[in-house]
């Protein structure tokens, strides 16, 4: 969230593991242009994760859910998030994004 709201789109962007299923078809190129976009586009963001909780399907996978709140200066969202992460090279990254039911 630091990195969404500071609009940081390469430190936003380095938190997906390389076998991250991007959704809805696209291509991994194609989906980090759109994150770029929209991640450097907004003049004023504000994202924060609220009340997490995480599983761990094994000692290298956790499963993450929390609220997701996000402002800018045209938008107003909160949704539940569930984040499947991957410990890879010492680091926890991001190999999946769904919203949570």
């Amino acid at each position: 969230t630091k990195a969404w709201s500071s609009g940081d789109a390469k430190a936003y962007l380095d938190h997906y593991g390389p076998d991250f299923k991007v959704p809805g078809g696209q291509t991994r190129p194609a989906w980090e242009q759109s994150r770029r976009d929209r991640v450097v586009k907004g003049k004023r963001i504000n994202v924060q994760a609220q009340n997490p909780k995480v599983t761990f399907a094994s000692p290298d996978e956790a499963i993450v859910t929390f609220r997701q709140v996000y402002q800018s200066e045209s938008l107003k969202a909160s949704s539940m998030k569930k984040l499947t992460l991957v410990r890879t090279g010492g680091r926890w990254l991001i190999q999946q994004e769904d919203i949570a039911r």
